[in-house]
């Protein structure tokens, strides 16, 4: 059982913590370069909390690249991303500079700084799409509208920026839903601006094609045939018009 919440730097030096900073094997070089690598961040501790669990350590995230955890760089919370030993890539400068790029059109958590081994974005505290879907209400469909909506002009802002967000179909673990109806995407580690987008047409078969009717008549009301027509127009012609159409068949077109 966890003990303890909060674990400071030096602390990350020892079992079970080091496994934190070289998933999933520590090994004492590696280690301490880490932690220097880390202190050079300005990251002070870290907050053991979240759904996932390493052994017996809560955390953020778990992912084929990297582990994320609550951190914090004095008194500003942060979610810190932590390059496993074992990925596929060498650092983390490409998940990097593709938040860079959506950040410039005010889409994902702000990124904050990196290094080889570490990603320092904004803690985004909130629940998972796939939970969210779980409990929407019929009483509050206009507040579920506006979500979808926003959500739909962030993907929509990718696609007219070149950028494939790349795991939107299944986007359970990709979106969080935070206070004030507002959608945030996460986990560009997969992104690329060398092929085609496809944002809209993931979240749209991640929302809207394959759920239950019943779910989708909390969020908005459409005709399927309609909505895959607008989905074909869209990408013939990724332009604001065709996106309008789209919103428009979603029943969305008049929501702030």
């Amino acid at each position: 059982m966890q003990e303890k919440t909060e674990v400071t730097l030096d602390e990350l030096r020892r079992e079970p913590y080091s496994l934190l900073l070289c998933y999933p094997r520590p090994h004492p070089e590696e280690v301490e370069k880490r932690l220097a690598e880390l202190s050079s961040l300005h990251v002070d501790q870290i907050q053991l909390v979240g759904a996932k669990r390493i052994q017996n350590l809560n955390v953020l995230g778990k992912g084929c690249v990297g582990i994320v955890v609550k951190a914090y760089r004095g008194d500003t919370p942060i979610a810190l991303k932590i390059r496993r030993v074992d990925a596929d890539r060498q650092t983390m400068a490409h998940e990097a500079q593709m938040l860079q790029v959506a950040n410039r059109i005010h889409v994902g958590p702000k990124l904050y700084t990196y290094s080889a081994n570490f990603l320092l974005m904004e803690y985004v505290d909130g629940v998972l799409i796939s939970e969210w879907l779980k409990d929407l209400r019929p009483e509050d469909r206009e507040e579920n509208a506006q979500v979808i909506r926003r959500l739909l002009t962030q993907c929509h802002a990718l696609d007219g920026n070149g950028v494939d967000h790349g795991e939107l179909t299944n986007a359970s673990k990709h979106v969080m839903i935070r206070p004030g109806a507002t959608a945030t995407i996460l986990d560009f580690e997969s992104a690329s601006t060398a092929r085609k987008p496809a944002n809209i047409t993931g979240i749209c078969q991640y929302l809207f094609l394959g759920r239950r009717q019943d779910t989708l008549e909390v969020l908005c009301r459409f005709d399927a045939d309609d909505l895959i027509k607008a989905l074909r127009d869209y990408k013939k012609s990724v332009t604001r018009e065709s996106f309008a159409s789209l919103l428009r068949v979603l029943c969305l077109v008049d929501m702030r």
